[in-house]
């Protein structure tokens, strides 16, 4: 949804969020993937083996500050249009990381506001190389 939303926002498009209250547990990748490395070091060390890990951030935020943090990145206002949560849609979403603080001494450091400015910041930078 983030690369949904920086794309449309960017374009002065409106965007529509179903559930105003709507929490999701967002990472950055290189916090994953500072997980991913850590779990794969620790399994070819021995240290570990046969875990399911959750690699997040393990704190949620609404869709609706994600789209504010954007258009603040790209100097933009949202135009945001909420609507009823639909149903069988996920609408609190927030990882246990506990585990993988304890196996793997994960630790994420990118809060979502600066995930969002870095994400836009990429974005924008790409788009000028599509044309």
């Amino acid at each position: 949804v983030i690369p949904l939303f920086i794309r449309k926002i960017s374009h002065h498009e409106p965007i529509t969020i179903y559930g105003e209250k709507k929490v999701l547990d967002f990472t950055y990748v290189d916090d994953c993937i500072s997980g991913v490395a850590r779990g794969l070091e620790r399994l070819v060390s021995g240290e570990i083996e046969n875990h399911t890990i959750n690699l997040a951030f393990g704190q949620g935020n609404s869709l609706v500050n994600m789209a504010q943090y954007i258009g603040e990145a790209l100097g933009i206002e949202p135009d945001i249009t909420i609507e009823p949560s639909r149903v069988g849609e996920v609408t609190h979403y927030v990882a246990n990381i506990g585990k993988a603080h304890a196996l793997l001494d994960y630790q994420p450091t990118t809060s979502l506001r600066d995930g969002i400015h870095k994400a836009v910041a990429w974005s924008t930078d790409w788009w000028k190389g599509e044309r």
